[in-house]
């Protein structure tokens, strides 16, 4: 066993405990009051405002005012380089803002600093330490467009005008000895998004992993016909997503595919813990259709479609991806294939996801739900050591059209 390998299933059989438990639906287990923070995308930053005008709020007549690095000062408003996203619950996110203020009037002078903004349930709020306590500094509600997007890890504050607070005008007042009121300072602008590394880095090594060999697509018979349009819905294992969820990140989707934040306690496939939270989650992932066909004759059939989802725990070293779904359609013998890339590991590795199981074989025009189950063997695919063998992964909610 190679020493790459190695550390990897060390570290899978690490977190299979954690694994087995959130299986069983534990809403203590899987969903804590707040999460760990993602750093943000280099760049990213917030603008708090100041004052309305020159000689309002903190822009007043007597104050001066200086930036602490690397925050700085622009057009009457403090620009803040945001450091970390978080989305603690459905909603819900904080940025965690780097720099400050240091605020003089006459032989007086106060700091403004460890500011974090917070966006939820449309309204905006933005603590700070004055001096050597935290207070609310400004409220605010925020505009309908600005908000929290779990499916793009991102926080934005397109336009919420904030006015400053009573506590943080009172604090600002008894350190400079002058009086500010609680007044209207103007719009906060700005977001983040969660930085996310290249899905497979350079360097990687291939035949380091427990895939299977490259496998075969399933041969099209000659009275098969083309399939002309396809719907596809991937959803996820419910307990694994909520795993990946405490980790302070949502599935990602890639490409063109779409991912869709939903309930718990709505998730479509019959192997849902009983006791899954009900908190909204990126559950399902819309997969746009490439190509495929369908042979009545024997019911069996191929659909090819795009885009994907990853799944990234840095803290727990996960970084797997999985793109470009094929599923075919064969009796007993139906399986899910996608192209897997695992940071480190290997990259664009086309194996079986797992077998699906079908009740009745797909035709035109026919939607059905086809449950995924893991590879038989521990050792074989991208979940091996994550899951027992044979487990379910979720399901697929499917449907497609032929030609003529």
């Amino acid at each position: 066993m190679n020493e790459t390998f190695h550390r990897r299933r060390v570290r899978r059989v690490a977190v299979l405990a954690i694994l087995a438990c959130l299986a069983i639906g534990s809403a203590s287990a899987v969903a804590p009051s707040t999460a760990p923070a993602a750093e943000a995308t280099p760049g990213d930053a917030i603008s708090v405002p100041l004052g309305v005008k020159r000689g309002s709020g903190l822009r007043a007549a007597g104050l001066r005012i200086s930036a602490l690095k690397p925050a700085r000062l622009r057009g009457g408003a403090l620009v803040l380089p945001v450091t970390d996203v978080s989305l603690p619950e459905a909603g819900k996110g904080q940025l965690v803002l780097a720099g400050g203020l240091r605020l003089r009037s006459g032989g007086r002078a106060t700091t403004i600093r460890g500011l974090l903004l917070t966006v939820s349930g449309g309204r905006v709020t933005v603590t700070a330490k004055l001096g050597t306590s935290r207070r609310v500094l400004l409220l605010g509600a925020a505009a309908p467009d600005g908000g929290v997007d779990a499916t793009r890890l991102a926080v934005s504050v397109t336009g919420a005008r904030a006015r400053l607070s009573r506590a943080a005008a009172t604090g600002l007042s008894d350190r400079l000895a002058r009086k500010i009121g609680a007044t209207a300072l103007g719009t906060v602008r700005g977001g983040a998004t969660v930085y996310l590394p290249p899905v497979a880095p350079a360097g990687s090594a291939p035949g380091n992993d427990p895939l299977p060999a490259d496998q075969d697509s399933l041969s099209r018979p000659a009275s098969a016909v083309d399939v002309t349009g396809a719907s596809l819905r991937w959803w996820l294992r419910d307990s694994w997503v909520e795993y990946i969820a405490n980790g302070g990140y949502e599935p990602i989707a890639l490409g063109s595919a779409t991912a869709n934040v939903v309930a718990g306690s709505v998730h479509h496939c019959a192997d849902v813990g009983a006791n899954s939270p009900s908190a909204p989650h990126v559950y399902a992932v819309d997969l746009p259709f490439s190509n495929g066909w369908y042979d009545a004759a024997s019911g069996k059939a191929v659909l090819k479609h795009g885009g994907g989802a990853r799944f990234y725990f840095p803290g727990h070293g996960i970084d797997i991806s999985a793109q470009s779904a094929e599923l075919e359609f064969n009796g007993a013998q139906s399986r899910a294939l996608f192209s897997f890339s695992e940071a480190g590991a290997y990259s664009d590795r086309r194996a079986v996801l797992g077998a699906l199981v079908v009740d009745s074989p797909p035709g035109p025009g026919v939607a059905g739900t086809y449950r995924v189950a893991l590879p038989d063997s521990t050792g074989e695919g991208v979940f091996a050591g994550f899951y027992t063998a044979g487990s379910g992964f979720g399901c697929f909610e499917a449907s497609f059209t032929v030609a003529g």
